[in-house]
């Protein structure tokens, strides 16, 4: 005897289309702080990356728990100790776009109390150069 259903069972396998949605969202000008029309590709992916990088996790309701980056808990902590948790959390902040792939080449400077950070976003459109500053002290 069967424990799962066998008659009349329906198979998605050979109806079911994955299809890609776009990226297409609103153009934010960094220059003049304006919406200017929309972005596709790269450029929304760029726009993206900011803004994961730069909105802190729990902070605005507006945003679910699993958007963001937790940067601020960083202040008064050592700088090694920034440097090696400043990568975990940038990828962590990526894991939930399915768009990134992966975080590379990263490199830091501590100098005066900030970590400089630079690293390379590879996503499906292309690499983006990134750098991120975290004031630990």
């Amino acid at each position: 005897m069967a424990i799962t259903p066998t008659a009349g069972a329906v198979s998605l396998a050979n109806t079911l289309e994955i299809v890609e949605q776009p990226t297409l969202t609103y153009y934010v000008d960094p220059d003049t702080k304006r919406i200017r029309g929309t972005a596709d590709g790269l450029t929304a992916m760029r726009q993206a990356v900011e803004i994961i990088l730069f909105t802190e996790r729990y902070r605005w309701q507006i945003y679910s728990p699993y958007f963001g980056a937790e940067l601020d808990n960083l202040i008064g902590l050592d700088s090694g100790y920034v440097a090696a948790e400043l990568l975990r959390r940038v990828r962590d902040a990526f894991s939930v776009d399915s768009r990134i792939l992966s975080v590379e080449d990263y490199k830091y400077t501590y100098k005066d109390g900030v970590l400089t950070a630079s690293f390379t976003v590879r996503t499906i459109f292309g690499n983006l150069e990134q750098t991120l500053e975290v004031t630990i002290s």
